[in-house]
């Protein structure tokens, strides 16, 4: 298997040209070649240090979230796209830096840098360990989704795809 991970447009363009034959992506514009499904809906968090003035402050309303500087993560991601979505006439918070990474993020954020907002399982160790704290953010959520090459003659998805496919099922 190869692994690859890459901005949203470009994982795009490797499934098109036939360099991929399965991917898990933020969107996708529906395509008679590939099959698509929802694949796991995640819930976005505000991940602050725990010394940061709202560490205690328990759920996150959308206007307190414009004011504060929000270091981003990889550029071309659909998270910059939720956000203008999400925020409508509040305007999107501006960013302090582009670190180009999950990992870049919550090692600034941890660091006292700045603030972010991340998948909520991609900060699960940090919160359990309490290096992190995780702010929920309601009706904030990606919506992840599964898209693979229909299979010439086959009903069915491959053997990985399907597999993704029952895990999900399994953690719905």
């Amino acid at each position: 298997m190869d692994l690859r991970i890459a901005a949203n447009p470009d994982v795009a363009d490797q499934l098109l040209a036939g360099q991929l034959d399965a991917a898990i992506m933020e969107w996708w514009l529906p395509h008679p070649d590939f099959e698509h499904r929802l694949w796991r809906v995640e819930p976005l968090v505000l991940i602050v240090s725990p010394d940061h003035a709202l560490a205690e402050a328990g759920c996150i309303e959308r206007d307190r979230l414009v004011d504060l500087p929000m270091l981003g993560g990889e550029p071309g991601s659909g998270t910059g796209r939720l956000l203008t979505e999400y925020f409508g006439e509040l305007g999107v918070p501006r960013s302090g830096m582009q670190l180009g990474s999950t990992e870049a993020v919550k090692q600034a954020v941890r660091a006292g840098l700045g603030v972010s907002l991340v998948m909520a399982s991609a900060v699960q160790d940090e919160v359990r360990s309490g290096a992190l704290v995780a702010l929920p953010i309601p009706g904030l959520e990606k919506r992840l989704q599964l898209i693979w090459r229909k299979p010439p003659g086959n009903l069915h998805p491959p053997g990985f795809v399907r597999h993704l496919l029952e895990e999900a099922d399994l953690a719905g």
